[in-house]
């Protein structure tokens, strides 16, 4: 392998892309500097008016769940306006290309797994290959969830939402060319259905606070949210070979049996 001069070199390992470190701050001890990274600046426009809470909401569900993203915040720009800010994952100077599907199968089934029941919990139906990043060591990232949860509504857009609470998701790229086993699906599922409550709340009132969504639509999210962990098994397209014992069986919305608080 040769770095960037031309000379033998050891591979960069792909992640987030830091251009400049500098010097140690304060003594030094802990081993601390300030340094620069580079970014992705996302906001909100006409087309797409939900860029900013989707992917905020999305980047704190996926980490609930251990499902690799980039790290991201919103941040307010100089004239007010909010914006979703997120590192940019690469290979020293190279962006990672869309994945093959060779590539997919290289991630390990277990997290191939979350990443399906992560999207259809979210109602993410915008996995294509340019949204998922992966190199040949099975690392692999998810991007762009701007199309998750509020999607592009923007009237009553929680409203919308929980109305879509029953719906599946189809086309991602992962479904269709590195499908994980029966076995690591039910296993990303039970990950999904301990995920604690409180926690998912907690994000969707960080959510409020930050002004990214109204009192209503946090608790139409939470709503939504609760319903599709709790029929994520009826949700989720599980290969035709596994028996599904609960084929058949209708879903139980639990906003209507009177079990959410």
């Amino acid at each position: 392998m040769t770095d960037d001069a031309g000379g033998i070199g050891v591979a960069p390992r792909v992640g987030m892309s830091v251009s400049e470190v500098g010097p140690l701050v304060g003594s030094g001890q802990t081993g601390a500097s300030w340094g620069t990274a580079s970014v992705l600046v996302k906001r909100n426009s006409a087309e797409h008016p939900n860029v900013v809470a989707n992917e905020f909401i999305a980047n704190r569900l996926a980490m609930l769940m251990a499902v690799p993203v980039p790290a991201g915040d919103v941040w307010t720009g100089p004239d007010g306006e909010d914006l979703w800010i997120c590192g940019v994952i690469r290979r020293g100077n190279y962006y990672l290309p869309p994945p093959t599907p060779a590539q997919l199968h290289l991630i390990p089934g277990i997290m191939r797994a979350r990443m399906i029941v992560f999207d259809t919990w979210i109602l993410n139906s915008d996995r294509h290959d340019e949204n998922v990043m992966c190199d040949s060591s099975g690392d692999a990232w998810l991007i762009d969830h701007d199309q998750a949860l509020f999607a592009r509504a923007t009237e009553d857009r929680s409203g919308k939402l929980y109305a879509a609470r029953r719906q599946k998701v189809h086309g991602s790229v992962i479904e269709r060319e590195a499908m994980p086993s029966s076995e690591h699906l039910k296993q990303a599922i039970a990950g999904l259905q301990a995920v604690p409550r409180a926690a998912v709340v907690g994000q969707l009132e960080e959510a409020r606070r930050r002004n990214l969504v109204t009192g209503l639509e946090r608790d139409r999210l939470r709503r939504t949210l609760s319903y599709r962990a709790d029929n994520i098994r009826s949700l989720v397209q599980v290969p035709k070979d596994d028996p599904r014992e609960e084929a058949g069986r209708a879903p139980q919305d639990p906003a209507e049996e009177g079990r959410l608080t």
